[in-house]
């Protein structure tokens, strides 16, 4: 019998394990599935009786041959299937722990050593006790870390240190998003690896043994913002088919070697190099790219032929394309951007830093979809003649920046976005914009409205305005109309605002309004009770507000705001005091009021509302601590305290009673408190801290008790010259306790940094 098919008997052994996992049937019995297992099970076991059968007949016959290539392809499909059934059944199991709890008992009780496939929903901050147990998983296959909210996470140095090297089988190893500086060399010994995502970590550098990795196929580097080199032997991961390298802006070279790696499919990225780097005639010998690149630093094309060689035309798979100079060249190597006229393919253009360039090439390809132009000193028009017929029919996105001789964008048909800033010579917007949903204006003073927003009334859903002098909302907006698609607001730093139109805003569904920088705006819009929808408002740097509403127009007082969760107010330096009535404010989950130094006691125990998870005071009036009773606020979690009590030595409660913060607890936050000498009567209670930042406390000396730094998944000290001599890295005393936490910064930076101090 081939080889093959010996390799597919056993194939079908290892699945018929799997079909009888504990672990998998038990997380499908509640759906039913767990039934349809048990039949692909005896039928496998009837499929491995024909394959013992034609091992012993030695078979030769061409139909069975055909026959057993379906069925690998059939064994396959099953194993894949299985593989993700597996990686539910773990997540369900991970996302039951809840979110501060150590989950070391769960990984060790609850999944089978005999795991392949593992992933985890990253949480902000891991500690090393969640995967303790994971050295024990020797046969691991995979081991992928998964989005949980934001993009980043934190986790503990023993993780990398002690668990990732012992999972020599792994095919699939993801640390995304995971805020590490730098990977150790025995990543090299993972000879097994196939797929590589370091996305979005804070690595400068990597190990030269990732090019000993010779299985690579995928290696994600996106977003690696700090990534300012590359392995010199890239040309060993010969396997290699997968390289994004995209937005590595740090990356200013790549090895010539890379070249020889001509079975790449994706290349996110090239830097054309002036010496003896990758070359833009290299990607000739690409014949197998698709998806999207971005050629970097063509200012070192110095002549026709190396472009032409380069046979962009020829590229029919790639449909995303950026082609991006550098400010220290003036001129425009039209061989370039000619030789993409043709591509037939491209659905999105990015150019950036062109000189010399006047207007975009006659013929955009006619499929383009999102275009985006930036920094090109010289542009006058997009197109070169009203005469040209053909233009882009898709296009749904078009961002224009930094172009300050562009006169008009009035060729632009119909499209879904429209981005512009700094382009100060900008008199016209597009001729149609009825169907704009997303619309930005930054920093054109030259604009003209020949057409107000009425026309998009009922599309646009996101309105961002910035650094438009003369702004006139009623203008702009028309009298008559109601945006009831728009959801999202900013208007910043637009001086000419004093008022907003009378009556209102015409946004009935507005569920996000930022006002920052408005230095003559008086108020805020009348009417905010019919915002029912509103649940996000920012009001910020705006010196001529001395109070949230005119009294006329909210006789009954308070902030009318029903479904507010999101309130922030700062820098206003003349706001003499917050709405009153704000503890009826029951949806209002966070509170922000910073840098108002006009506010005179503006919070007190009856005027905070009661159901606030975050509550941030800073630089503003304030009743002493024990009088605010925040221990009441018992869904509190995070509470900055910033430039307030300055006079401050410890804190102490008059009535010992209660304590001065709630149990709830989770993030404490004190800045610029200079007299600061103990925290310990205002952490005694906190058994749920797991996050503590410290700024300008010179005089404190001591961290809380070493069981509640034991608890922490985050610490912050900054100017705590007292506290930085005990924290230095393998010298000061609190070392050995602070090691395991998963972030720990020291003067802004990371200890984990190989470039901090000791």
């Amino acid at each position: 019998m081939a080889i093959g098919e010996v390799f597919l008997g056993a194939f079908v052994t290892v699945l018929l394990e799997r079909l009888a996992s504990r672990e998998l049937l038990n997380f499908l019995r509640p759906s039913g599935i767990d039934a349809q297992l048990k039949k692909w099970r005896r039928t496998l076991l009837m499929i491995k009786a024909v394959l013992t059968d034609a091992e012993n007949k030695q078979t030769r016959n061409e139909a069975v041959k055909e026959w057993l290539n379906d069925l690998e392809d059939l064994a396959y499909d099953l194993d894949d299937l299985v593989d993700k059934l597996n990686t539910e059944a773990l997540q369900r199991k991970l996302m039951e722990t809840d979110e501060e709890s150590t989950s070391q008992d769960n990984l060790r009780y609850k999944i089978s050593e005999k795991v392949r496939h593992l992933s985890f929903i990253s949480r902000l901050y891991e500690s090393y006790d969640r995967f303790s147990s994971v050295n024990s998983f020797q046969s691991l296959r995979t081991f992928l870390s998964l989005k949980y909210g934001g993009p980043e996470f934190f986790l503990s140095q023993r993780v990398l240190r002690d668990v990732v090297p012992k999972l020599y089988c792994l095919r699939e190893l993801s640390l995304s998003g995971c805020q590490i500086y730098e990977l150790p060399s025995f990543i090299g010994d993972l000879r097994h690896l196939r797929y590589f995502n370091l996305s979005r970590t804070l690595l400068k550098w990597l190990p030269e043994s990732v090019s000993t990795l010779c299985n690579l196929q995928v290696l994600i580097l996106e977003g690696c913002s700090r990534l300012s080199k590359l392995p010199a032997r890239m040309d060993k991961l010969i396997n290699l088919r997968h390289l994004n390298i995209a937005d590595t802006h740090e990356l200013r070279e790549m090895s010539e070697g890379i070249a020889r790696l001509t079975s790449l499919q994706t290349l996110s990225k090239l830097i054309v190099s002036k010496s003896n780097g990758l070359k833009i005639n290299d990607l000739r010998d690409f014949s197998l790219l698709k998806g999207e690149i971005s050629i970097e630093k063509l200012q070192h094309v110095v002549n026709v032929q190396e472009a032409t060689v380069a046979r962009l035309t020829n590229k029919s798979s790639l449909n995303k394309i950026g082609l991006i100079w550098s400010r220290t060249v003036k001129k425009c190597n039209e061989v370039v951007l000619n030789s993409i006229h043709n591509l037939t393919s491209l659905t999105q253009l990015k150019l950036v830093t062109i000189y010399g360039l006047k207007s975009v090439f006659e013929q955009f390809p006619l499929k383009l979809e999102n275009f985006e132009i930036d920094d090109c000193e010289d542009l006058v028009t997009l197109w070169p003649s009203e005469n040209i017929v053909q233009r882009p029919v898709n296009l749904q996105k078009v961002s224009v920046k930094r172009c300050p001789k562009l006169l008009s964008i009035q060729e632009i048909g119909v499209i879904g976005s429209l981005h512009i800033m700094n382009c100060a010579s900008l008199e016209l917007l597009p001729d149609n914009i009825s169907s704009c949903r997303n619309l930005t204006i930054i920093n054109c003073p030259s604009l003209k409205m020949m057409t107000s927003l009425e026309d998009c009334s009922t599309s646009l859903e996101r309105l961002h305005i910035r650094d438009w002098v003369n702004l006139n909302l009623t203008n702009l907006m028309g009298s008559f109309h109601n945006y009831s698609s728009l959801t999202w607001l900013i208007i910043d730093s637009c001086d000419g605002l004093e008022s907003f139109p009378q009556g209102g805003l015409p946004i009935p569904n507005l569920r996000y309004l930022k006002i920052k920088g408005c230095r003559n705006l008086r108020s805020l819009p009348d009417r905010m009770e019919q915002l029912l929808s509103l649940e996000h408002l920012v009001v910020g740097d705006c010196p001529s507000l001395t109070e949230f509403f005119h009294q006329r127009n909210i006789p009954q007082g308070g902030l009318p705001i029903p479904n507010l969760r999101y309130l922030k107010i700062k820098g206003c330096r003349n706001l003499r005091s917050l709405p009153d009535r704000m503890e009826q404010l029951l949806s209002l989950e966070d509170l922000h009021v910073q840098d108002c130094p006009s506010l005179r006691e503006s919070f007190h125990q009856k005027n905070i509302p009661p159901n606030l998870h975050s509550l941030r005071i800073g630089h503003c009036g304030v009743k002493p601590l024990g009088e605010l009773d925040l221990h009441k606020l018992t869904s509190l979690e995070s509470f900055y305290l910033h430039n307030v009590y300055r006079e401050l030595v410890s804190f102490s409660n008059d009535n010992d009673q209660h304590y001065l913060l709630p149990q709830s607890l989770k993030s404490l936050n004190l800045w610029n408190l200079p007299n600061l000498e103990t925290l310990s009567k205002v952490l005694r209670n906190l058994t749920s801290l797991r996050h503590l930042q410290l700024w300008s406390c010179p005089k404190l000396e001591a961290l809380p008790m070493e069981d509640l730094l034991y608890n922490l998944l985050s610490l912050s000290i900054s100017n705590c010259p007292l506290l930085k001599k005990r924290c230095l890295r393998n010298e000061g005393d609190y070392w050995p306790i602070i090691a395991d936490i998963p972030h720990v910064e020291v003067d802004f930076r990371s200890i984990y940094d190989p470039e901090s101090c000791p």
